[in-house]
């Protein structure tokens, strides 16, 4: 299983050198970029956390290898459609050679309910 993690283009340079730090509360967000179909239209979960939950137009998103998660994967219970697919790790830092970038993304969000 692969996780990732969205940020902002700005956050970029600073987690490639230093690491992917946890928030305030010791949590990292991770997630597995699956696609979702419903009524027909497909969004993946980075296009869903981008527009529902982060609220960016464009998002950086990095591959996190295994080997540098040291604590428990737990879910993370958020009310979207994607909540099976998103994760928390405990952790106050993946260092950066657990840290691959997959690329920049323009958020692509369509609506489930618009057919």
């Amino acid at each position: 299983m692969k996780y990732y993690h969205i940020t902002d283009r700005d956050n970029l340079s600073t987690i490639l050198k230093e690491g992917l730090k946890a928030n305030d509360e010791g949590n990292i967000f991770l997630f597995e970029n699956k696609s979702i179909v419903i009524n027909s239209v497909e969004n993946t979960v980075a296009d869903l956390i981008a527009y529902n939950q982060i609220f960016l137009e464009e998002y950086v998103m990095l591959e996190i290898d295994l080997n540098g998660i040291t604590s428990e994967i737990i879910n993370d219970n958020v009310g979207e459609l994607s909540s099976s697919m998103q994760w928390i790790i405990k952790q106050p830092l993946v260092k950066t050679e657990h840290i691959k970038l997959v690329g920049v993304y323009k958020t692509e969000f369509k609506p489930f309910w618009k057919v």
